[in-house]
């Protein structure tokens, strides 16, 4: 017997160009398949913090509020269209891996978008490199916006267990009750 013949027929699929360049789609494993998606959720988390970052440093302080609204929004509209692939695609034969493999959509706009993207003025200022930073805040802003040479710099740096400790352990508790508790109530 051929290992093609001892699989099931439903499971068998033709390989899509398309989603087999997508590692987790490709996964002959489920132990490779937890440590692709383990990567991916690590890269995608990552991108929340970095994108605030990049908003609250490059965009003027009029249109941040907005700005940073519609990221959260996008946020919540990606888990929409999410759930909503993956309720289409549930009971396609395959669709399991255009299910993983649709992650590439979103990634790719990502990438594309940030490759013009300069390194922030204040982290350059911070390494030294001050003439980078004065043309990228020149290339950003404009010849009229100064970047100061003098910083006031903080007078204490909190360390990882202050962060759960003067009241911040509590709202931590409570934003993670709140944003677990769907998928708690689904199972």
């Amino acid at each position: 017997m051929t290992t093609k013949e001892a699989v099931p027929k439903s499971t068998q699929s033709k390989r899509n160009p398309l989603t087999s360049a997508c590692p987790t789609t490709s996964a002959t494993r489920p132990l490779l398949l937890v440590i692709y998606r383990f990567f991916i959720g690590v890269f995608v988390g990552t991108d929340h913090p970095i994108a605030t970052s990049l908003i609250t440093e490059f965009t003027p302080k009029h249109h941040r509020a907005i700005s940073m609204g519609m990221v959260s929004a996008a946020w919540y509209l990606g888990a929409t269209v999410a759930a909503i692939v993956g309720f289409a695609l549930c009971d396609v034969d395959g669709g399991w891996r255009l299910m993983l493999g649709s992650a590439i959509v979103p990634c790719v706009f990502l990438l594309i978008g940030r490759c013009k993207v300069p390194e922030s003025p204040l982290w350059l200022k911070s390494k030294g490199r001050h003439e980078e930073a004065r043309r990228v805040v020149f290339r950003v802003y404009g010849t009229d916006v100064i970047l100061e040479d003098e910083e006031e710099e903080p007078k204490h740096k909190a360390g990882f267990a202050e962060v759960f400790s003067k009241g911040y352990a509590a709202r931590i508790v409570f934003l993670g009750i709140l944003t677990s508790w769907p998928w708690a109530c689904w199972r």
